[in-house]
């Protein structure tokens, strides 16, 4: 199977996807109609402690933005439990399952493409032949470089939560999801330091979207 992935980024109350998410959408798209994937898959619930519940997931919404520019809703697979980075990759190789898969091209906005090429790395490893499209992404100077630091620090802590967990090892992904993530994990069964850098990342996650 050869596949498209983009990831969500936010959703408005009445979901509608704003400018950001709608640029993500176009750059997998304008990838889909070149004719070298067979299907798209949309990733993402919506981000935590959102203020609203959309009327729609992000996935759902990206889903139906995507058919109006063309592409056939039977083409384009929903994900909608994920809530971040790390849940959009578990999260979307669970959906696709024991499916073989070719080409994988993870769409997201270019400031990202670093934080997702690790996250998908672990995640996914070599089952497939995997690129990453960084959709432009153009803020006023000082929102891009807040965004910009937002996003090392991040990238800083994801490295931290995935030390020792190998490439595809899905398994190891899945325990530490459930066991220390603050999204996915019930009942996290971390120390006082590794919560409050989790809080802190999430915090920061919240800080970007509001940025």
């Amino acid at each position: 199977m050869d596949i498209i992935i983009v990831l969500g980024h936010d959703v408005n109350k009445d979901g509608t996807l704003p400018r950001e998410a709608r640029l993500r959408v176009r750059k997998g798209v304008e990838a889909f109609k070149g004719g070298r994937y067979s299907y798209m898959l949309m990733t993402g619930r919506y981000p935590v402690r959102k203020e609203y519940i959309p009327t729609k997931t992000e996935a759902a919404a990206m889903r139906d933005f995507a058919s109006s520019l063309g592409v056939p809703k039977e083409r384009i697979l929903v994900e909608d439990r994920s809530r971040d980075t790390m849940g959009n990759a578990y999260f979307s190789r669970v959906l696709l399952g024991p499916r073989k898969l070719g080409r994988i091209a993870v769409v997201t906005s270019d400031y990202h493409v670093k934080k997702a090429r690790f996250i998908f790395s672990k995640v996914y490893g070599k089952d497939c032949q995997m690129r990453f499209i960084g959709a432009k992404v153009i803020y006023p100077k000082p929102k891009m470089a807040k965004t910009r630091t937002v996003e090392n620090y991040l990238l800083k802590l994801t490295k931290d939560f995935f030390k020792g967990v190998r490439d595809s090892d899905t398994k190891a992904v899945r325990h530490l999801l459930y066991t220390e993530h603050q999204v996915y994990s019930r009942n996290p069964r971390i120390g006082g330091a590794k919560r409050k850098e989790l809080e802190k990342l999430e915090r920061l996650r919240i800080m970007q979207y509001k940025a």
